[in-house]
Parts: structure tokens; sequence; C-alpha cells
């Protein structure tokens, strides 16, 4: 748990605020991608004839094939490292991006802290490095009332 007033003290004199997204705002339901992971192939199995296993694995590899080879690589360009039909990688990808919407919660820990600077005027920056794209990045936000 966050000691709000300790964070207060410390960022309230600041004009402008910079929060990253996730695992500060935004938080998963499950414990780590890795989960997510798990989950996007048990979805794809539940809705497919053609089933497919050690996505974990595979997917944990195209991940660090694109961190070698692109500077904070997108969802796109992990999943063209992954050796699935093209069909399947799109499959795969919208499960993926759909459970990061299901999975991501407000992290409530900082509702004290928004509210706070909100009332004194502050402004507010949020960032992220995070490989999902802006819509559905902006779809996270809006589920968990962030603006």
């Amino acid at each position: 748990m966050i000691d709000e007033r300790k964070i207060l003290k410390k960022i309230i004199k600041y004009e402008y605020i910079s929060f990253d997204i996730f695992d500060t705002l935004v938080k998963r339901l499950v414990g780590t991608y890795h989960e997510v992971w798990k989950l996007v192939q048990s979805e794809y199995n539940k809705n497919c004839s053609k089933k497919i296993y050690d996505f974990e694995e595979k997917r944990k590899n195209a991940d660090a094939i694109a961190q070698e080879k692109y500077y904070e690589p997108t969802l796109d360009e992990i999943y063209s490292q992954l050796e699935y039909e093209e069909n399947v990688r799109n499959d795969l990808k919208k499960i993926e991006e759909q459970i990061e919407i299901e999975c991501s919660v407000f992290n409530h820990s900082f509702e004290k802290i928004i509210k706070n600077l909100y009332r004194e005027k502050k402004k507010i920056i949020i960032t992220t490095d995070m490989y999902l794209d802006r819509k559905v990045i902006e779809k996270i936000l809006k589920k968990n009332n962030i603006s």
C-alpha cells in the first residue's frame, strides 16, 4: 500500500506531475503478463478448431526477438515475430488486446492523490512505454474513468 500523504508532500510543489499508466494508475487483475498470455491461448483454443500450444513460450520469445530488432516494439512488431499464419496472429493479437482491456482496473491507491492534484489545479500527464496501440490504451483509460 502506498502512503498518499508522503507522495503528495513530495509532488504537490510541481506544476506538472507525470504518472505511468500501467502498474501505477492501472493494474492488471492477473499477476503478470505471462498470465495474460495463458489466457490468450485458452481463449483462442476455446473459439478455434485448430488448437495452439506453448503460446506463452512463443509469445515470450517473440517479445525477446522484437526487443532486439526494434526500439520499444509495438504489439504488431512483436506479433510479426510469431511463427503462425497471419490470420492466426491477427486473432491472437485481438484476443490479447481484449484481455488486456478486461484485466485492467484502476489502481485505487492513487485515487486520493489524483483528486488532490486536481483540486490544486495541477497538470497531470500520463505516459506509457507499453506495447499496446493508442486505441487499446484509450479503451483501457475510458473503462477505468481516466481522462
